[in-house]
């Protein structure tokens, strides 16, 4: 590992990011307790069973290893996307123009057609890419946030309809943005406040229908 990096480099890296000096020492601890020598060509070899088998076709797979098709438009309930996320879109329903780009253009299919036309992000199958925000025409309809700023993954668009000042609070708080489309200003979004960095979204920094 020296010839890679420095370990005083590592545990200056890890007390920025951190603030945590256990974390330092247990980098520390694992440096001190880990044993480097050369492996020898053959080591390690000798004596291990050599696996035979043949795989199965798929006329003779037992059935759990078949991976049932879903028929359009369901998704699979076992197969969870969002676990890599690090930035997550919420939607401003209000200034929602119901031009199914967003819909049309998500490579994981995670928006769904609400009664009302308004398309609504299912957040246990997005992955976060913000391809939505990237194609929406609307300034600041789908804004990218920081994915830290949220405790769940529920569906938004009932909550929006049963309380239409208060998601548009919470949209406020996450986002950083002002709600009405009137206000140009970010209603929240200050030095160090938190939010996602505007540059994120692309309908902030360079788009959007000013």
């Amino acid at each position: 590992m020296p010839d890679w990096v420095r370990l005083e480099d590592v545990k200056a890296l890890i007390q920025e990011q951190t603030k945590d000096e256990a974390a330092v020492q247990s980098a520390q601890d694992g440096y001190d307790g880990a044993t480097l020598r050369p492996v020898k060509t053959g080591e390690g070899t000798s004596g291990h069973e050599v696996l035979q088998f043949e795989k199965p076709g798929w006329t003779t797979m037992r059935p759990g290893i078949i991976v049932n098709a879903r028929k359009p438009g369901e998704r699979n309930p076992q197969y969870k996307k969002y676990g890599a996320r690090t930035l997550r879109p919420v939607v401003n329903f209000d200034t929602c123009i119901k031009c199914t780009m967003c819909w049309l253009d998500c490579p994981d299919e995670c928006f769904e057609v609400t009664p009302e036309g308004h398309y609504e992000v299912v957040y246990q199958a997005c992955i976060g890419c913000g391809i939505c925000a990237q194609v929406c025409p609307v300034k600041d309809c789908i804004v990218m946030v920081d994915e830290l700023k949220f405790e769940d993954n529920e569906d938004k668009w009932q909550f929006w309809k049963k309380d239409h000042d208060g998601y548009n609070k919470w949209f406020e708080a996450k986002s950083g943005v002002s709600a009405d489309p009137k206000v140009r200003t970010p209603a929240a979004r200050q030095e160090g406040s938190g939010n996602a960095n505007p540059s994120a979204n692309p309908t902030s920094a360079s788009g959007g229908d000013d």
